[in-house]
């Protein structure tokens, strides 16, 4: 099992991110725009929990895959290291992430405090 540390630009802030939130994953193409389908849809999310405050002052997030997401997800950041990609709760698109390498099941992002 990897974890993937993702280091993002975000558009909203941590405490609108929720447990219960509908993630929700995009590729994001060399232009910047978004791949049309998600590569990882709500049904493939187990969990979205919040892991506290790095060192910086960042907040962590833990998505957990179930099995059917850990293998599209294995597969996607595979192929994807060094892109990023776009994650939505909702829809609403609350960061871009790059894939530093290759996950499987879980995954991690932080989130900027100090954004709106």
């Amino acid at each position: 099992m990897h974890s993937l540390l993702l280091l993002l630009s975000l558009a909203a802030s941590s405490s609108e991110l929720s447990e219960r939130c509908a993630l929700s994953v995009y590729a994001v193409k060399p232009d910047g725009t978004l791949a049309a389908e998600a590569t990882i849809k709500p049904d493939n999310v187990a969990s979205v929990k919040s892991g506290g405050i790095d060192v910086s002052g960042m907040h962590l997030w833990f998505v957990k895959l179930n099995t059917d997401g850990a293998l599209v997800n294995s597969r996607f950041t595979k192929a994807s290291v060094g892109t990023r990609m776009a994650i939505f709760c909702g829809d609403r698109e609350v960061s871009r992430a790059l894939i530093a390498g290759q996950s499987t099941d879980e995954f991690m992002f932080s989130v900027s405090p100090d954004e709106p």
